[in-house]
């Protein structure tokens, strides 16, 4: 409803109100107008004063004296600015500072919780919790998970035997590290698990020294590291390496116990006292039971699905601030990068706790009950990332973010008021 449109009653408190605020209005842009003059006139006696200066500081050196002359005056540039933002701050100790993550519009929140709840549903439906892998001469049956049951088939033809290539690699890139049985140290169920040249993530390292002396690193059942001497290479093995580490990892990836899961080899330093219940003999069990890298790559999957809903949500409806020229062009693109990245991750904070939430309920309910292959150890990680996010996003110096944020607010402010001006002119 227009001004025209309104009773008599509410065009008068808005016809008071305008004459309250149009003196404040009066006053303020009278007292930017002195302001302005007053900076001038202080521009003019500095560029005045510091010409007097350079001329006796040239004539000094003319006449061989030294003469100890004050610098010249300098205001560096916002400096006015400042001193306003400190007055401002000092009488709003509330704005002080600005807020760690963005506000949230309502649907925002709802977006980001259902996005979380989404992967939930994945999580529970198609990753599922792999609970037995039987071996048995010529083939091997899996249980549990949908998405890491159509991994396993890859790489293999009709029969169930790898393809021509993975079978090339298998027999082309023998590697010394590449034991699967020591008494007390590991067995053909978890060597690979036991092996750090395995490991398809930190595995880089020790098997090129692996492969360059011919040894075996691994970790005992006594939790500690054995360095076993196996084999020498050739000089075309220890060139290529690092050719030899990529080609075994991709025979064993399609294998019936396939890679372990990346890093996964440290928790066989935690033995405790040997123990079913130790990490290690968890871990183990784990990676048995059909725990490994392609799990990792399923467990992925509602991850990456909820992190793309939230990044095309924020592509679609994405806003920029207006600052109309308060600051400089790359400050104003830094502040809207900024706040855009915390309103990322503020949204991946809330869809993370709805996913981790949901891990721990899929976790304890039945027909899991408490098996450890439920756990979604990438949204863990998900989640653990999000938290040091926020963490940081706490401690990271705001006041130039209040600042730009508390020149917005005024600059809206105007708006508003003139928006009431015009429509009162009407």
């Amino acid at each position: 409803m227009g001004f025209r449109g309104m009773d008599k009653h509410r065009k008068g408190e808005i016809l008071a109100f305008h004459d309250k605020l149009n003196p404040l209005v009066m006053d303020t842009v009278d007292l930017g107008n002195q302001v302005d003059i007053m900076r001038q006139s202080g521009a003019e006696f500095r560029g005045e004063l510091n010409d007097l200066l350079a001329e006796t500081q040239k004539l000094a050196e003319h006449m061989k004296l030294t003469v100890q002359l004050p610098r010249p005056l300098s205001v560096e540039a916002g400096s006015l600015n400042s001193d306003i933002d400190a007055v401002y701050f000092a009488s709003n100790s509330e704005y002080a500072k600005a807020k760690i993550f963005p506000e949230l519009q309502t649907e925002e929140i709802i977006f980001s919780a259902v996005a979380g709840l989404l992967s939930v549903m994945i999580d529970m439906v198609f990753v599922g919790t792999p609970e037995v892998v039987t071996i048995w001469r010529g083939g091997k049956n899996f249980d549990g998970s949908i998405l890491t049951g159509l991994l396993r088939k890859a790489g293999k033809d009709s029969d169930g035997e790898l393809n021509s290539i993975l079978q090339w690699l298998s027999e082309h890139c023998k590697v010394p590290y590449d034991i699967s049985a020591v008494k007390n140290i590991m067995y053909p169920n978890n060597h690979r698990l036991r092996s750090l040249s395995h490991d398809p993530f930190l595995g880089l390292f020790f098997a090129v020294a692996d492969i360059l002396m011919g040894t075996t690193t691994c970790i005992g059942n006594d939790g500690k590291i054995k360095i076993l001497l196996n084999w020498q290479t050739d000089t075309s093995q220890k060139l290529l390496a690092v050719f030899y580490y990529i080609g075994h990892l991709l025979s064993d990836l399609c294998t019936a116990r396939g890679l372990p899961v990346p890093g996964a080899f440290l928790t066989q330093f935690f033995v405790g006292d040997g123990s079913d219940d130790s990490l290690a003999k968890i871990a183990e069990n784990m990676y048995r039971d059909g725990y490994d890298l392609r799990h990792f790559a399923s467990m992925s999957v509602p991850v990456v699905v909820k992190d793309l809903l939230i990044c095309a949500y924020l592509r679609i409806t994405g806003t920029e601030h207006v600052f109309q020229g308060a600051f400089s062009e790359n400050t104003e693109r830094e502040y809207r990068k900024l706040q855009e990245t915390l309103k990322q991750e503020k949204m991946l904070l809330i869809a993370n706790t709805v996913a981790t939430a949901g891990n721990v309920i899929k976790l304890v309910s039945p027909p899991v009950s408490g098996n450890p292959c439920a756990i979604n150890a990438v949204q863990w990680f998900a989640m653990i990332r999000s938290g040091i996010t926020a963490v940081k996003a706490a401690n990271r110096d705001r006041v130039p973010e209040s600042v730009i944020a508390a020149r917005f607010a005024i600059n809206q402010t105007w708006q508003k008021l003139k928006g009431i001006e015009e429509t009162q002119s009407l």
